[in-house]
């Protein structure tokens, strides 16, 4: 099978290199030809494709744990990075969002955002070692019942361009209107994460851990009292801007869920935050939401006090996954 038995370098299965006119691995294609794509992945081998012959495979993609393939051309199968256990971590790689190319903002008070290594009270991270927290008050704070104001607030629908709620209520702790919505007025102590991300080119979904903490549960249910939090999305895989972490009814995570836990230790003990002795919280969640391979991605976590300026609530985040195949939703789950 040798193409030039005078050449030690021509050979099936040399390397070749991409700017020779000439066939050294002799598969009778022009080594500086080799940037076809056979696999349609979006890389040719001279791009790092590691097996141009499998679309499943391409250093543009990120890692699929469990599918027994080197996904990402690293030379390793099925291995899972972690970026959240070294110092000066950011957000998005304390949520375990370990790709290049996600650009961090924040908004509200700078004590109101944090990164965590490390246990909050008894709340160990869901993967690695660290989580985030955006909060009404100071972050990772254990002194909760009474809060802290933080400072002006802000609108949701403004700052993340989030489709409003369209039906004002009477019932002021009701958010009214489609699943997905943002009210749109301003509230108080307003602070915001929002990550700027450019998906992998082998991604179509994703999924993220939460668990929504509120001093105002139990005394404050149906109230004008309604501390709030968002995720919301803006992506070309869905129809419009719109908070992904909502409750079976299409609300958002607030104390009236009925995912909040009574007593608060249901699932997941809150001892050491605070939050075990003034309030509760929802129990980790899942959120798992579309997205377009390779798109630019925006993903804002948003929390608000509601009628008051005191009371804390947080929310944590953690866990990110990407996820390969086709991904219906938005939705979230207990």
């Amino acid at each position: 099978g040798d193409c030039d038995d005078t050449d030690a370098k021509v050979h099936p299965g040399a390397t070749i290199t991409c700017t020779n006119k000439g066939d050294a691995n002799c598969n009778k294609i022009a080594d500086n030809l080799e940037k076809q794509d056979k696999d349609n992945d979006g890389s040719s081998v001279c791009d790092g494709d590691c097996d141009d012959n499998n679309p499943a495979r391409s250093p543009d993609f990120i890692e699929i744990p469990g599918d027994g393939v080197d996904n990402d051309c690293d030379g390793k199968k099925d291995n899972l990075v972690k970026c959240d256990c070294t110092a000066g971590i950011n957000e998005a790689q304390a949520a375990d969002l370990c790709i290049k190319g996600v650009t961090v903002t924040r908004g509200g008070s700078p004590s109101s955002v944090g990164v965590r290594q490390g246990a909050y009270g008894v709340i160990k991270p869901k993967l690695g070692c660290g989580f985030f927290t955006v909060s009404t008050g100071h972050a990772w704070s254990s002194s909760v019942q009474k809060g802290s104001e933080m400072g002006p607030g802000g609108n949701p629908v403004t700052t993340t361009n989030c489709m409003t709620c369209t039906i004002p209520s009477s019932s002021k702790w009701i958010h009214p209107g489609p699943a997905g919505c943002c009210e749109s007025r301003n509230e108080n102590d307003a602070a915001w994460v929002k990550l700027t991300i450019q998906v992998p080119k082998n991604a179509k979904g994703f999924k993220f851990d939460f668990i929504f903490l509120s001093a105002e549960y139990p005394e404050w249910i149906q109230s004008s009292f309604n501390d709030t939090f968002y995720a919301v999305q803006k992506s070309k895989a869905l129809t419009k801007v719109q908070n992904i972490s909502f409750d079976i009814k299409g609300q958002p995570l607030t104390v009236n869920n009925g995912w909040f836990e009574n007593p608060s230790s249901a699932t997941q003990s809150l001892t050491g935050t605070g939050y075990d002795k003034y309030g509760s919280s929802s129990g980790w969640l899942t959120t798992t939401a579309p997205c377009k391979p390779g798109e630019p991605m925006t993903l804002t976590f948003w929390i608000h006090d509601e009628g008051d300026k005191v009371y804390d609530s947080a929310v944590i985040i953690d866990n990110w996954r990407w996820i390969a195949s086709k991904v219906s939703g938005p939705s979230t789950i207990k």
